[in-house]
């Protein structure tokens, strides 16, 4: 099967093929960016377009993409996600292959499958990953067989893009030799900085604070509901709380709110969204993001929270919160107990006058974020891989 036919300005660039699971918008942002630079000819496999975690407005894009964004149809089986995988590679015949995932995943169960013959342009095309940090809030035993099965696939592969250094330093444990980038995700960040915020606040005016991402266990939810209960006993009528989330862990924020008239007075959830950018419309009316997760992988929630000028309570288990957070300057870091999270919802509320100081520096340093800065970081990555296949 003939290569595509390569258009006049990407001719001398390589291509680079992303194959990936569920469709997303960031990752299209990213990809735009990458076009854009001009150091590489990148495309995008997604090879699904339904998650039961996500809202529609995830996908109501899909079926208006690039002619460099590739969507699955429905897909029944492996055979069948292996046989479109492969006809998609064999029309565009990368220099360079990236998958973002790996353990069971049918893409990682395609690009096993399929790794030994994709030969093009006189080498083997290098395939890598690009991974997250796994859930390390889960059991013991649970993380023993991840991290076993993990040293298992990575033998297979021949780089790593680590999204953040907790994912660098976990990789690089597992197989010290494979050559590792960090590569953070990356996303459009103009919507986030073109949201307005006053000079000065009122001093008077309640703190709002936002939570926005899954109800799940990971994140920590019944110390996040534990820390607001307190905080309505400790400083009740002087905050908000917005919830942009759904998930089964709201059976805390539910119970909490029947008990404290306080609580339930500053809660209110705005969740529903048709379009990517209607996400942002609580960002809009929050002073703070809170993240206390118990695991993230690297919550994209962080730096656009940033760019939209908030400052940010985390944990160090948030990965996008290492990489942007600077404690006391553009935001908190917290252990995930209920008390230290308290301690750091009590700090804007009783000093407010920080949210000005701190959410101009969360500004600055999201701009580490953009789509534009982390697609020099990949495309160079890429250009490296792609010269260690050649032997240069």
């Amino acid at each position: 099967m003939q290569s595509a036919p390569l258009s006049a300005a990407s001719k001398a660039r390589p291509r680079v093929v992303l194959v990936s699971t569920m469709y997303s918008p960031f990752q299209t942002e990213l990809g735009r960016a990458l076009n854009a630079q001009g150091l590489v000819d990148y495309h995008i496999l997604y090879t699904m377009t339904e998650s039961r975690g996500r809202g529609s407005h995830w996908t109501e894009d899909a079926t208006r993409v690039p002619e460099w964004v590739h969507v699955a149809p429905a897909l029944r089986g492996q055979a069948e996600f292996n046989a479109w995988v492969r006809g998609k590679l064999e029309v565009l015949q990368p220099h360079v292959i990236l998958t973002s995932a790996m353990l069971s995943a049918p893409t990682w169960k395609a690009m096993t499958a399929l790794k030994d013959t994709l030969r093009w342009h006189g080498f083997r095309t290098p395939i890598g990953y690009w991974l997250e940090h796994p859930d390390m809030s889960r059991p013991a035993p649970t993380r023993v067989a991840v991290e076993t099965l993990t040293r298992l696939q990575l033998a297979g592969m021949d780089f790593i893009f680590a999204i953040g250094d907790r994912a660098e330093a976990y990789y690089r444990r597992c197989h010290p030799t494979l050559p590792i980038h960090i590569v953070p995700y990356g996303a459009d960040l103009g919507p986030c900085f073109a949201i307005d915020r006053p000079a000065a606040r009122d001093p008077g005016a309640p703190v709002t604070f936002l939570f926005s991402g899954q109800l799940v266990a990971r994140n920590n939810i019944a110390a996040l509901t534990d820390a607001f209960g307190r905080l309505a006993e400790s400083h009740p009528g002087r905050f908000a709380f917005i919830v942009s989330a759904s998930g089964p862990e709201e059976r805390h924020l539910a119970a909490l709110a029947a008990r404290s008239p306080a609580f339930a007075a500053a809660l209110r959830y705005d969740r529903v969204f048709q379009t990517w950018n209607d996400r942002l419309r609580p960002f809009r009316d929050a002073d703070v993001l809170v993240c206390p997760s118990l695991h993230a992988g690297w919550a994209l929630v962080v730096p656009e929270a940033m760019a939209a000028g908030m400052p940010v309570i985390a944990t160090r288990a948030v990965s996008a919160a290492r990489f942007f957070v600077r404690p006391e300057v553009s935001g908190l870091l917290v252990r995930p107990d209920a008390a230290s999270i308290h301690r750091a919802l009590v700090r804007f509320v009783e000093e407010p006058q920080v949210l000005t100081r701190m959410g101009a520096e969360a500004r600055h340093a999201a701009h580490a974020g953009t789509a534009e800065f982390i697609a020099d970081l990949y495309a160079r990555a890429a250009l490296r891989e792609w010269a260690r296949a050649r032997g240069a």
